[in-house]
């Protein structure tokens, strides 16, 4: 789980695959106690989440079996950028 540094935002990804083949961050805004998003990019699970940029982007790492890294706009809800990472732990 991530938190932005105002508060305002909350971040919680999955682990793993989940039913649907993905594996989903969900997007809390914490002032109206709302899901705003549902991010999917990740395809075998999440390990690690990080906002940036004063909380105007996420940083999402999937497990060390994808080694892919995605940088996300989460006012629109996309990837930025993202890169595979092949060859390397990820931890």
């Amino acid at each position: 789980m991530a938190q932005t540094e105002t508060g305002k935002f909350v971040a919680a990804a999955e682990g793993e695959t989940n039913a649907s083949g993905n594996s989903y961050i969900y997007l809390y805004d914490m002032e109206t106690h709302k899901l705003i998003n549902k991010l999917t990019f990740h395809q075998k699970g999440v390990q690690a989440i990080a906002f940036a940029d004063k909380g105007k982007v996420l940083i999402s790492l999937g497990v060390s079996d994808e080694n892919a890294l995605a940088v996300w706009d989460i006012s629109q809800g996309l990837v930025l950028k993202s890169a595979l990472i092949p060859g390397h732990s990820t931890n």
